[in-house]
């Protein structure tokens, strides 16, 4: 979901790194607080700032399953030159 509202950076050619940002969902699937880049090539900020620019576009995200609310509450984002994906975390560990 948040892949379609991903606005590639100008300099995206020039990069190579992931970022990574994580964000805290309440159970309606608003975002709760800032969003937090927790990983990122220093010299290309543009790819993280993008991908937070992104999590504002596409908040609340809708259609996630309720029932699994601890399962999602809290996530992580990667996007890179290539791809963006998510993984849930917990405690901040990826896993």
């Amino acid at each position: 979901m948040v892949q379609k509202c991903w606005v590639p950076p100008v300099d995206i050619d020039n990069l190579s790194g992931i970022a990574s940002v994580g964000v805290d969902v309440s159970s309606n699937g608003d975002l709760i607080g800032q969003p937090e880049v927790v990983r990122y090539v220093p010299g290309q900020e543009s790819l993280s700032k993008s991908l937070v620019d992104a999590l504002f576009a596409c908040s609340a995200f809708k259609g996630l399953p309720t029932g699994e609310y601890a399962a999602w509450k809290k996530l992580v984002i990667n996007v890179s030159k290539k791809h963006t994906g998510l993984y849930l975390y917990d405690d901040g560990a990826v896993r």
